[in-house]
């Protein structure tokens, strides 16, 4: 068969020059990303319904689960634990605000708590427990107007008349071993006593909506004696709402006073007082005056 002629090799077709241009169509531009939500201001802080005290040891130990909290509902936590851990953070013997501020975080966020059972150090457990609200408090009644803010006031002696703006209900405080203010004394007198609702040894639960148990305000953050005094106090006249927990391991009460600056009364004389005794007369035996 005869050769092909170089004429009559066949050619490759045709390629595109290496330096011309081909059309790219370009990708749409992204999409501007969501803005973030903001964090509610109004954000509801919660825990775990667990009750503490240092015990002996300076450990501590769970004496008291709230009826209906998370930590109950496991079944898993009892009274009479030790707590070790909180989201890993180790709270074995530690002060207990160190316990609260890591306990204490948004409703509906979870935390993980570790105790170890009955005192055992070698039978520990771990679980994760939803924060919630205290099951145990019943709906807040209607609040009146939030007092007023006065300026920090650095005494609690009792008030004179004259300061309408820093009436308070007649109550001493001091707080615990465990951060709660509890009540130690009550004026004579005063809105507190005369209610008959307010004891010695009341904790402060929640003063006007704020939770104040253990010393932690709703941010977390440790509350003075200061602060606390001035929360308690407010204009002459106005209503406190005030949710004690009634001892230790008691139930929640919940007292409205109207704040007063006055004093307790002086008590009344038994009666007019008698009258003068005549002039004596010479020679007269008239019995001395009554005293």
């Amino acid at each position: 068969e005869p050769l092909e002629s170089a004429g009559n090799v066949p050619r490759a077709p045709a390629q595109p020059s290496p330096s011309a241009a081909v059309p790219v169509r370009s990708a749409p531009p992204p999409a501007p990303a969501a803005p973030a939500a903001p964090a509610p201001s109004d954000q509801k802080i919660g825990g775990v319904g667990l009750f503490l005290k240092p015990n002996d040891k300076g450990e501590l130990e769970i004496v008291r689960l709230a009826r209906g909290g998370s930590a109950e509902r496991s079944n898993a936590i009892n009274q009479g634990d030790i707590v070790m851990e909180v989201d890993n953070q180790d709270v074995y013997k530690k002060d207990f605000s160190v316990f609260a501020k890591l306990i204490q975080g948004p409703v509906g966020t979870y935390v993980k708590v570790k105790v170890a059972k009955g005192s055992d150090m070698n039978r520990q457990t771990e679980i994760a427990l939803e924060r919630t609200l205290n099951p145990e408090e019943s709906a807040p009644p209607p609040q009146a107007a939030p007092p007023q803010r006065v300026s920090p006031a650095f005494q609690q002696p009792p008030l004179s008349g004259s300061m309408s703006s820093a009436a308070d209900i007649g109550i001493d405080f001091k707080a615990d071993e465990t951060g709660c203010f509890q009540i130690s004394g009550m004026k004579p007198g005063g809105p507190a006593q005369a209610s008959n609702q307010v004891d010695i040894g009341d904790i402060l639960y929640e003063i006007d909506g704020v939770k104040v148990l253990y010393g932690i305000g709703p941010n977390g953050r440790s509350l003075s004696n200061i602060e606390i005094t001035e929360m308690l106090r407010g204009p002459e006249g106005s209503i406190l709402n005030l949710r004690l927990q009634k001892g230790r391991m008691g139930r929640l009460a919940h007292v409205n006073l109207t704040r007063t600056s006055g004093l307790a009364k002086p008590a009344s004389p038994a009666g007019p007082a008698p009258p003068a005794a005549p002039p004596s007369q010479p020679n007269s035996e008239a019995p001395d005056p009554p005293r």
